[in-house]
């Protein structure tokens, strides 16, 4: 007799699977790893936010929340280029990246959400120069 696995079993299977998931079971080749750069003038600012503990007012689901906001609005901020730089190195971490490393702590749907709007800089800048191109 087979029982269900539990949500945590579940959960962990699916992180293992994940592309994204930190170098864990990911789908990055050794080539594909971006290199770990320490003048990326924008990293404490990052590395701050996602290190910063849960306001003890706030429930778990809030603060991860506003955390996730926080980083979606500083990677709003990033020009493309910088964008797409970050997203290779968070997707295809190297194991000594702190930077990749606590990203890679954000439940996987979050970093799976974050991920994704780092991915798609390329196409809302694009999207922005066409609409400021035909205002009058």
């Amino acid at each position: 007799m087979m029982t269900k696995p539990s949500g945590m079993h579940e959960r962990f299977r699916a992180i293992s699977a994940a592309p994204s998931s930190g170098g864990r079971g990911g789908g990055c080749a050794e080539q594909e790893l971006a290199p770990v750069r320490g003048d990326w003038s924008r990293e404490p600012e990052l590395l701050a936010l996602l290190l910063r503990p849960i306001a003890p007012t706030e429930s778990a689901f809030e603060g991860h929340a506003r955390k996730e906001r926080e980083i979606g609005g500083l990677f709003a901020s990033l020009p493309v280029i910088e964008a797409m730089t970050l997203h290779r190195r968070l997707a295809c971490p190297r194991p000594d990246d702190q930077l990749a490393t606590a990203f890679g702590r954000l439940l996987v749907e979050r970093r799976g959400r974050l991920l994704g709007f780092l991915a798609d800089a390329r196409r809302r800048a694009a999207t922005s120069a066409a609409s400021a191109a035909s205002l009058p």
